[in-house]
């Protein structure tokens, strides 16, 4: 299951900075973009995102109660 959820994420990450760095060529603020784009999602691997990542769905929605 988490071996799922992390390709998802990386797949997912992978998307968001192609995006980025599509409009990073037709904007002014492309060096910003760029940026984001290299930073974007890396806290989802962190301690805190990664347990929230793989927590079975009821454990949070008994947090967000």
């Amino acid at each position: 299951m988490f071996a799922f959820i992390e390709r998802r994420t990386l797949e997912h990450i992978e998307r968001v900075r192609k995006c980025l760095s599509a409009i990073a060529t037709v904007t002014p603020y492309g060096d910003a973009l760029n940026e984001r784009a290299e930073g974007h999602d890396l806290s989802r691997f962190g301690p805190e995102e990664r347990i929230a990542l793989t927590a079975p769905p009821e454990q949070h929605l008994a947090t967000a109660r």
